[in-house]
């Protein structure tokens, strides 16, 4: 006999499962019907129904407190979202945003007080962002591929990327991005955000091929 699930009610309308190893199963809490509207029952409903259900452990489940139907999951670790859960969660929407030439749906996922930098100066805050990516030539798309993420506390996650910028009349760029994401509220936000291309400097020389710029002598 399978022992029986524990929930715990860890804020409105939030169930979150244990993280235990040893108590990984397969079928998704997501199976219970929750949703009708202006029930508040539902979040119980849930709450009772993940006790007595398998499913996989490390996940969250956000029910909507019977205020409308919606309910999603999150992978978690330790209690607290996967990191690199995290940075795609937002990176996705990032991209949905430059490839649909959007400047100000990626500016709303930066904080007020942001510090950005493209392959242009740098600026602070959204807009700046905005006033970027508005400059952007139409078919501008992005891909990327994270290299490393880090959760540097609870509330604040590094990211360092692979990103290709694909053109319509020109070749891909190719660049390395560092984003630093911090959570405010239930959303995150990015922080700080800053492109580096490291095809600039080949063997010493840069790209228009003169020679390496010349050291100050001490």
């Amino acid at each position: 006999m399978e022992p029986r699930r524990r929930a715990d009610a860890v804020s409105p309308g939030t169930v979150k499962t244990p993280t235990h190893p040893q108590e990984t199963y397969a079928a998704p809490a997501a199976l219970h019907p929750v949703g009708r509207m202006g029930e508040r029952s539902d979040v119980v409903d849930a709450v009772l129904y993940l006790e007595n259900a398998p499913f996989v452990t490390g996940e969250v489940l956000h029910v909507d407190g019977g205020m409308g139907a919606g309910h999603r999951k999150d992978t978690v670790m330790n209690g607290m979202p996967d990191t690199e859960a995290v940075l795609r969660g937002v990176l996705d929407r990032w991209k949905a945003g430059v490839d649909g030439h959007e400047p100000q749906r990626i500016a709303a996922l930066f904080t007020v007080d942001a510090t950005f930098q493209g392959l242009h100066p740098y600026s602070v805050g959204r807009q700046g962002v905005a006033d970027y990516y508005a400059s952007q030539p139409p078919g501008l798309t992005a891909a990327y591929r994270v290299l490393e993420s880090r959760r540097l506390s609870a509330d604040v996650v590094l990211g360092y990327l692979d990103v290709d910028f694909g053109f319509t009349d020109r070749p891909t760029l190719h660049v390395k991005l560092g984003v630093v994401l911090v959570r405010s509220g239930d959303e995150w936000l990015i922080g700080h955000y800053q492109v580096s291309r490291l095809d600039q400097v080949l063997g010493g020389r840069d790209l228009a091929g003169g020679p390496p710029a010349a050291r100050p002598r001490r």
